[in-house]
């Protein structure tokens, strides 16, 4: 059995145990059913009996093990609790454990009857709980399952679906990443790890974007670490090690999730840092004026060399995305993927090229009114002040929740346009 009954710890919360790992829920929720492991932490669902709304739970256990990993699960926490946006994972709850769970007693381990853990009180936390909205997939299986028939991977539903891409679907999820992009931006943040896994979609093409724990804030030349990007993913200018970048980190990386979504094949998939650069290298054979940003006169001249031999090797460059037969689709790509930072697309440049014309509408493009500022960015932060902070979170939350009941009235489902509108 996947997941065991309920017990009742107290008036406020219950445990569940589900494949063998402790979940400890406010028992307004109930949870359902296991969905996997996402980044730190082990998800599974749930119904939030107040409004009756699937929730994700995640599990991030031990935390302290690695205060580096812990730092940014903190930064996650106050990131999502900053941004509000249709197309932004919502951050519902945050909570700490009330009971530490002991291994059962030693008689019962040979025992073939189901033993209750035991349990203590705690205040001395190790876990921590994320709850958010629960949706039916990722991007990364939508793609890989296009065509095919497929069981949804985020929500872990039963019930197959078949998950077939055609053009209308890539505009509106490329639409909704770069929308999502504009208020994320807007609000001083980079996500620095953008890809289709980060991606989270529902079965009516709702997009959000998810997994803020490598963002930063961002000012004008913000010293950033170079490790952040999944490779597939990593611009030219990471890849290079420059360490002041900008929004446009971002922005390459939609420039290669759209064009997956378009071949169903990753663009750009080195096996290490070396061919990763490489392949950037020759699909775009940039000039020494295309390297200006580059601070090093000696990595500039090992560019140029590597792209002489690249040209002796492979010939003249060939078109980019040559399958992708739509001209505007084609334009549209080609303005993102540029190997100069400062002469890609902007997002709001993007939002109204001619590829999104039927879904670009300015009014409805917010962006943050506030920039997100935490005073711990760039600074090392011992256990006891990440247990603060994460006190602190916590409580911000249960201050939320000890508020008048949601109504429970879902949000408008915007859907992807239709190929008559």
């Amino acid at each position: 059995m996947e997941i065991g009954p309920p017990i009742r710890l107290s008036a406020e919360r219950d445990l569940y145990t589900v494949i063998k790992t402790s979940f400890e829920v406010p028992n307004y929720y109930q949870v359902l059913q296991p969905v996997g492991y996402g980044a730190y932490g082990f998800v599974v669902s749930a119904i939030d009996r107040r409004d009756g709304k699937k929730v994700a739970i995640k599990k991030n256990s031990r935390v302290f093990r690695d205060l580096l990993d812990c730092k940014r699960i903190v930064r996650e926490v106050f990131v999502l609790l900053h941004l509000e946006h249709e197309n932004v994972l919502h951050i519902r709850d945050v909570y700490l454990p009330t009971v530490e769970v002991v291994a059962a007693p030693p008689q019962a381990a040979n025992s073939a009857v189901a033993t209750t853990p035991l349990i203590k009180p705690t205040t001395a936390f190790r876990d921590v709980y994320m709850v958010s909205d629960l949706m039916d997939t990722s991007l990364y299986h939508v793609i890989r399952s296009s065509g095919q028939q497929s069981t949804a991977a985020h929500g872990n539903n039963s019930e197959h679906h078949s998950t077939s891409l055609d053009p209308t679907h890539f505009k509106f999820f490329a639409y909704q990443i770069l929308r999502g992009l504009k208020y994320v931006h807007s609000a001083g943040v980079i996500h620095r790890d953008l890809k289709p896994a980060n991606l989270l979609a529902n079965m009516n093409c709702d997009l959000q974007i998810c997994d803020f724990g490598l963002a930063r804030q961002f000012t004008t030349n913000t010293v950033m670490t170079d490790y952040v990007v999944t490779r597939y993913y990593r611009p030219p200018e990471v890849l290079l090690m420059c360490n002041t970048y900008s929004c446009a980190v971002d922005t390459w990386s939609v420039g290669c999730i759209v064009a997956e979504m378009m071949t169903k094949t990753t663009l750009f998939k080195g096996k290490d840092y070396i061919q990763q650069l490489d392949l950037i290298l020759n699909a775009l054979r940039p000039t020494k004026e295309e390297l200006d940003f580059v601070d090093s006169p000696q990595v500039v001249e090992h560019i140029l060399q590597r792209v002489e031999a690249l040209e002796a090797g492979w010939g003249p460059k060939q078109p980019l995305l040559p399958s992708i037969t739509d001209p505007l689709a084609r334009d549209f790509i080609s303005k993102i993927l540029v190997f100069h930072p400062a002469r890609r697309a902007t997002v709001e440049e993007l939002l109204a090229h001619p590829y999104l014309e039927l879904l670009h509408e300015p009014t409805d493009e917010p962006t943050c009114a506030v920039p997100f500022r935490w005073e711990y960015e760039g600074r090392e932060m011992s256990e006891g002040l990440l247990r603060s902070e994460l006190r602190r979170a916590a409580d911000i939350f249960l201050a939320k929740n000890r508020q008048a009941p949601k109504s429970g009235t879902p949000p408008p489902q915007r859907g992807p346009p239709t190929r008559n509108s």
